[in-house]
């Protein structure tokens, strides 16, 4: 996914913010990492930080869960582009998001190609706000349909918790496509060859739903039996190395190969082992998606 509909300095156009300073939104919502590394005055587009991280962890209830959360987001180190923009971007929205008490959704973005921190910008300035409208609007859905088709209050906080973590998905889903297509309309980033990923936790009620598009990933703590704490992945890197990802993208009309192969160095084949991540790729020559009729990206 790869969106973008920024200001010109690649602060949000929901207003500027100083540089190193975070700026919030209504639902209490946090948004990084490299848009305050940029002016707000637009008039200056380079960066002035790397790395974005809070005075102090977060305290706040999320569902029926009380818990501290932070943030830190750190520039990599390119010696032949030393000015290359941070990539990387965040989004919190707390504080009865969707109209929910105690709802949170979290998201982080890695951006990708020469525009992939437009897009990681866009994602995360509008996925959250796309995901607000289709839950409400399927929230009132929900409830007309349990007060035989009238919504006695216009107050989403009075309304009862009807919806199902499949409507919820629902909206996800639905919101993730509407930010991509967005992408795609804008004149404001050269998509073409860049994008960015997507991964966010929604605290929902009693339920932890997790989003994922691309290889970026949720990780989750666990105390094992003997008392030691260990990473298990929420998500499923979406990426060539999984044989369904090649099938759809194919069917789609791209080509999945790596560079030796494009180059024809090595024989064009599929043996790719599905591992999400889990085996490290010596080589350093992943499975690529390219257009089909041309050596770029697909």
């Amino acid at each position: 996914m790869g969106c973008i509909q920024s200001s010109p300095s690649g602060v949000s156009n929901n207003g500027g913010a100083a540089p190193g300073k975070v700026r919030k939104k209504r639902n209490q919502s946090v948004y990084g990492a490299e848009a305050l590394a940029f002016a707000a005055d637009g008039e200056d587009e380079t960066p002035k930080k790397s790395e974005m991280k809070p005075d102090s962890t977060i305290r706040a209830n999320m569902g029926i869960a009380k818990v501290r959360y932070a943030y830190l987001s750190k520039r990599g180190l390119y010696p032949d582009d030393p000015d290359k923009p941070n990539q990387d971007s965040l989004c919190i929205s707390a504080d009865n998001f969707v109209g929910v008490k105690d709802h949170c959704f979290m998201s982080v973005f890695d951006g990708h190609g020469p525009d992939g921190h437009s897009c990681a910008w866009f994602a995360r300035d509008h996925l959250h706000t796309f995901l607000d409208k289709f839950y409400r609007q399927a929230h009132a859905k929900a409830v007309k349909k349990c007060n035989n088709g009238s919504l006695t209050d216009s107050n989403p906080a009075n309304w009862p918790p009807v919806m199902t973590p499949m409507y919820y998905k629902a909206a996800i889903l639905k919101s993730h496509l509407r930010c991509n297509e967005q992408m795609h309309k804008s004149n404001d980033v050269k998509d073409q060859l860049s994008g960015t990923t997507a991964v966010s936790v929604g605290f929902h009620h009693d339920y932890l739903i997790v989003s994922n598009v691309g290889d970026s990933r949720a990780i989750l703590g666990v105390m094992d039996e003997d008392g030691k704490l260990k990473a298990e992945g929420l998500t499923n890197d979406q990426t060539p190395y999984r044989k369904d990802e090649r099938d759809r993208v194919k069917k789609a009309g791209a080509m999945v190969m790596s560079l030796d192969q494009l180059d024809g160095i090595e024989p064009v084949h599929e043996n790719w082992e599905d591992t999400n991540g889990e085996t490290i790729d010596e080589s350093g020559d992943p499975p690529r998606l390219w257009a089909k009729n041309g050596e770029y990206p697909g």
